[in-house]
This record gives structure tokens, sequence and C-alpha cells, in this order.
């Protein structure tokens, strides 16, 4: 697989983060990534919202826009 290194645009000054509590073992290690990323680069304010799955992550996305999130973040995890 080919690596494609960017430059980072401007930093969204708050952002949402969507996660399902449903696989928590593996969602929850996502969670820390990404606020650990977000932290990293700047972002000033960080909400996280938590939904039971996969299936609600489009409506909570939606909410974090409503509320004048900048970027969105889902996060889920879909085993079979």
């Amino acid at each position: 697989m080919k690596r494609v290194d960017i430059e980072p645009g401007p930093v969204p000054g708050r952002i949402g983060i969507a996660v399902s509590s449903f696989n928590a073992p593996i969602t929850d290690p996502m969670l820390d990534a990404a606020l650990a990323e977000a932290e990293r680069v700047g972002v000033s304010e960080t909400v996280v919202l938590r939904v039971p799955g996969a299936m609600e992550l489009p409506l909570a996305s939606q909410s974090l826009a409503e509320v004048g999130c900048e970027a969105i973040v889902a996060i889920g995890a879909v085993i079979k």
C-alpha cells in the first residue's frame, strides 16, 4: 500500500466525536486515539457523543453538526 503524506489544513476549533458503545473494547481505544490526535493538532474543544450502536452514528453526527461542530468523527465497529 502506498502512503501519501499531506500537509494539514487549518485546525477546526470544535470537533464532535460520535462513538458507539457497542463493542466498547474496540471503540474505546479508537476514541482515546482520536482524542489524543485532536489534542496533538490543537483542537480547542472536543464534544463526545456516545450512542448505543453503529446504526445511531449518522443521527448522532447530524446532531453534532447542528450544535456547531466544524468537523465530525464517527467511531463504530461492526463485527460479523
